[in-house]
């Protein structure tokens, strides 16, 4: 069972399915497992450490670790924009809804695009399988998908993007409604260690070592220091209880 709490430091070296739910380290990407993934899935050097880069591999690892990248599987991607983890996966399941706002207009250049499909199509970085693909122009608020029609969902630092407090409960409801009973909704967002909450327009607010975002025992805040942690969540839903 996964409870509300983050580990810290390096990943062990047999990661238990928990151990992925974690504070960001760039250790982890010394690790066998995940370089295998950066290297071989993401067609990525394990040297070039980033935070997308531990965002990829560790959500990739997790999903993998619940046996949810399985050719008889449906997941959904919220602000997929066209990162390289959707190509990824599509070699692995049977369908994955990419989403985000899709448009023209849009300030964010992975998902400035008339075409959606043909957008996400001609960007992949690495080998993927197009049938596996469908793209939509969806707000991560409101998914346009049935109940119970997805095996899992995931975010990459784009929940904190979408609002505020009933933004995002609201969109917490909508993937638990999609999500198949026993489903798994996986999400990295940036966590601020600062005293205070700092509240941003478009950009959900994080409190200092509060919720499921940071443990106190990992994370020291300094009210003059605003340092970014980024953290993975997995959060199971069952369908009584969503």
């Amino acid at each position: 069972m996964l409870d509300a709490s983050l580990t810290c430091g390096t990943l062990p070296a047999a990661p238990a399915r928990e151990d992925f739910q974690k504070i960001s380290d760039s250790a982890d990407l010394d690790h066998p497992l995940i370089k295998q993934i950066v290297q071989k899935e993401l067609g990525l050097d394990p040297r070039d450490v980033s935070q997308r880069l531990w965002e990829f591999a560790i959500a990739y690892a997790a999903l993998e670790s619940f046996g949810l990248l399985r050719a008889e599987k449906t997941g959904l991607s919220f602000g997929a924009g066209v990162e390289h983890l959707l190509y990824a996966i599509s070699r692995k399941v049977k369908l994955l809804y990419v989403t985000d706002l899709y448009s023209a207009g849009s300030v964010w250049s992975e998902a400035n695009a008339n075409d959606a499909r043909k957008f996400v199509i001609e960007s992949a970085p690495v080998p993927f399988n197009p049938d596996a693909i469908e793209v939509r122009n969806m707000d991560m608020r409101k998914p346009d998908l049935p109940d119970a029609s997805v095996d899992f969902c995931y975010s990459i630092s784009a929940m904190e993007h979408i609002g505020d407090d009933a933004d995002f409960i609201a969109h917490l409801r909508e993937a638990g409604r999609i999500l198949k009973d026993g489903g798994v909704y996986l999400l990295t967002t940036t966590c601020i260690t600062a005293a205070e909450t700092i509240r941003q327009p478009s950009c959900f607010p994080s409190r200092t070592c509060s919720g499921f975002l940071s443990r106190p025992d990992c994370i020291q805040p300094d009210a003059s220091m605003h340092t970014l942690a980024i953290p993975l969540v997995i959060l199971p839903f069952l369908r009584q209880g969503h």
